[in-house]
């Protein structure tokens, strides 16, 4: 999945300083219509849920704490051979381990989902509870995959490009790129569903 036509969807500042537990807390209404089995209402709530996990992990790449870690800088290929395919090939020869490292320092670094409210009735709502811009993030995904007017090659908006060019280039394409995807995958089953209505993110006033 192209990293540009993914990355159009996004409609928060993601660059922040120091770690991202510091950053602000927020919740996130959805608004629910009609009839509502309990397996259905899981698989709603566990979308949400990844959404937010890949967001939180996507935003904590764009932190001082991960951008000075000796990981990172072990990663990065020399500047002289950064043009090398087989040297980039085998620092991430173990990508799939790195990512995993990333979304679990991410979630000890952050701060979970924590399901808030519920009302039941049509119509109801659920309300969970995370941070401000992971959370901006999902919602930016659900809204653009509704509206499909979003254009995937030139519409990023500039905090989202000003993120991504503080991020390595290796980084980008074999971490953020597949938790952009992830963000997407989760969004749009909550998009196309047409009982969960209006969705917005309340900040929170601490």
């Amino acid at each position: 999945m192209p990293l540009r036509g993914v990355t159009a969807r996004l409609v928060a500042a993601m660059a922040m300083i120091g770690g991202i537990a510091h950053t602000q807390r927020a919740a996130i209404r959805l608004q629910l219509e009609g009839l509502w089995s309990v397996k259905e209402f899981s698989s709603t709530l566990s979308n949400l849920a990844t959404a937010y996990d890949a967001a939180v992990a996507l935003h904590y790449l764009g932190t001082e704490e991960f951008l000075g870690s000796q990981e990172l800088l072990a990663w990065i290929p020399p500047s002289d051979a950064r043009g090398s395919d087989d040297l980039n090939a085998t620092i991430f020869s173990l990508t799939t381990m790195g990512l995993n490292g990333i979304r679990l320092r991410a979630s000890l670094s952050g701060m979970p989902l924590q399901f808030q409210r519920v009302q039941l009735g049509s119509p109801g709502l659920m309300e969970a509870a995370g941070l401000l811009n992971p959370l901006r993030t999902v919602l930016g995904f659900v809204v653009g995959l509704r509206s499909q007017d979003v254009d995937r090659e030139h519409g990023q908006p500039s905090h989202t490009l000003e993120l991504l060019d503080r991020i390595p280039d290796p980084v980008r394409e074999h971490s953020a790129a597949p938790l952009l995807g992830d963000i997407e995958h989760t969004a749009r089953a909550i998009a196309r569903d047409r009982r969960v209505g209006n969705i917005d993110v309340i900040p929170s006033d601490d």
